[in-house]
């Protein structure tokens, strides 16, 4: 059995469908049939069973796919022992959002060269709610976004059926942010009902995002909204300009653009949902990975691991 036709299984197993596997793999549908055959007359078993819009594991299929998932990982892990190349000069590309990246690029970065790892590393933004749709359209393997935790949970049903886990990394909330020196500074929580005349500085799915716990319809009024493309020139727009920003507590505190003393988090109440998200990891299963991809992973939850939350926040008070 020769490896490259395990790779094919699992690639089966990602599309759930021979046509569309055949079409990624570059080979002809009637060959990639024929191999399968022939693998399943090898092992003496059915490792899919044929259905009208594809194919799904059987269940002595699903037992071998998990195995051979595991034989792939390790062979990966040989090749670099052996000081393969094609190892060495991996790209690893991470997708995330704004809010997120803005904080994260650069410690990533310093794990990831220290783990010793000689590979690529590309940081990709994206708006958020688009990054779990990359991942399940097969357009990168390692995403970060946050999450309120109905749609979490919805996604994770949904991302399961194509190999992808959903891993919540930190536990944040979302908050009204102003200069130390502002009026509403004093204020320890708002509504967004309470603000009248106000101008804020926001990023740009506040205004597209109808989903968000905070859309910026339920507070235009009398307000005025002017977006900026990152975390830094939001906050350059709230110590400068005395405007109001809304991010997450994670921006706030461990993006350093701006010296977190000279802004105010307060929270924010009575949104349209529970004002509770988590930062999560998305990525396919690690046979899907590439061996620095891995070390990747591996960097970012042992660097969310040891975060503390914002001193500003509801956990930071709990015993």
């Amino acid at each position: 059995m020769r490896l490259e036709y395990l790779q094919y299984l699992m690639e089966i197993d990602r599309c759930r469908s021979i046509s569309r596997a055949a079409q990624n793999l570059y080979i002809g549908q009637t060959t990639l049939s024929a191999i399968l055959k022939n693998l399943e007359q090898e092992l003496g078993f059915p490792i899919f069973d044929r259905v009208h819009n594809g194919v799904v594991p059987t269940a002595e299929g699903e037992e071998a796919l998990s195995l051979i998932g595991g034989i792939l990982s390790r062979y990966e892990d040989i090749q670099r022992l052996s000081g393969s190349s094609s190892s060495l000069a991996q790209t690893v590309h991470v997708i995330s959002s704004p809010t997120i990246n803005c904080a994260l690029a650069v410690p990533l970065s310093r794990r990831f060269l220290e783990s010793g790892a000689n590979g690529n590393l590309v940081f990709h933004e994206i708006t958020g709610s688009q990054v779990g749709n990359c991942l399940i359209q097969n357009e990168s393997n390692i995403g970060l976004t946050y999450f309120m935790p109905s749609i979490r949970a919805e996604y994770a049903a949904s991302a399961a059926k194509y190999q992808i886990e959903v891993k919540p990394l930190f536990h944040d909330h979302l908050y009204l942010v102003a200069a130390a020196g502002h009026p509403l500074a004093a204020h320890e929580s708002l509504s967004l009902e309470e603000l009248k005349g106000v101008d804020l500085a926001l990023l740009s799915h506040f205004l597209n995002d109808e989903t968000s716990i905070v859309f910026s319809r339920t507070f235009q009024s009398n307000n005025r909204c002017t977006t900026f493309s990152s975390i830094p020139q939001v906050k350059k727009a709230i110590v400068e300009l005395n405007m109001l920003g809304i991010l997450t507590g994670y921006a706030i505190h461990y993006d350093q653009s701006v010296d977190p003393s000279r802004l105010k988090a307060i929270r924010l109440v009575a949104t349209r949902g529970q004002n509770d998200i988590d930062l999560c990891l998305i990525h396919h299963d690690n046979w899907q990975l590439h061996y620095m991809e891995r070390v990747v992973i591996k960097c970012i939850e042992s660097y969310f691991s040891q975060l503390s939350p914002p001193p500003f926040s509801p956990e930071a008070a709990e015993p």
